[in-house]
């Protein structure tokens, strides 16, 4: 346990777990090799979390899980653009209404549910090291986990190349 300035004067409590050795993917070029990694990454520690469970599992309401993304259809109203609104309302019913009946009959399980660029750790070689931040946590269809990799591995951006980039 130690106290760390956050750059803005303000000391925080930090406590480390543990440490694993990397790199944040974020701040790297990807590549094939890497791409293939996390996807193997990804689906070992889906069958490491299969079976597992803890009652507070069902109970959370996080923003970014898929099965909830319906409940956005109650804000589109507050979108300036009224062309973004009309699509918004477009996509997300199309979701509600066809996507998420099929979502519900995956096999459903823990997943990670934030997968990112920043939560995936590489060693000088570019291999996967590791994964951070399990605190997002959720009960879900386990191809959510696959889904919001996919997605947040597609963009272009923050320094880092994106599939499309390593596709092309």
């Amino acid at each position: 346990t130690t106290l760390m300035d956050d750059g803005r004067g303000n000391q925080h409590v930090v406590h480390v777990l543990s440490w694993l050795e990397g790199k944040v993917v974020g701040d790297h070029q990807f590549t094939w090799q890497l791409l293939f990694e996390l996807g193997a990454i990804v689906a070992r520690l889906g069958r490491s979390l299969r079976g597992f469970f803890h009652p507070a599992a069902g109970t959370r309401n996080l923003p970014w899980d898929n099965a909830l993304a319906a409940q956005l259809l109650d804000h589109v109203h507050n979108l300036k653009n009224a062309s973004d609104r009309t699509l918004s309302q477009s996509v997300l019913e199309e979701f509600r209404d066809t996507t998420l009946p099929t979502l519900r009959q995956q096999r459903a399980q823990i997943i990670h549910g934030d997968v990112h660029p920043y939560n995936v750790l590489i060693n000088d070689d570019g291999i996967v090291t590791g994964m951070l931040d399990f605190g997002d946590m959720l009960h879900g269809a386990f191809v959510q986990d696959l889904a919001n990799v996919i997605v947040d591995f597609l963009v272009d951006g923050g320094g880092h190349s994106g599939i499309i980039a390593a596709f092309t």
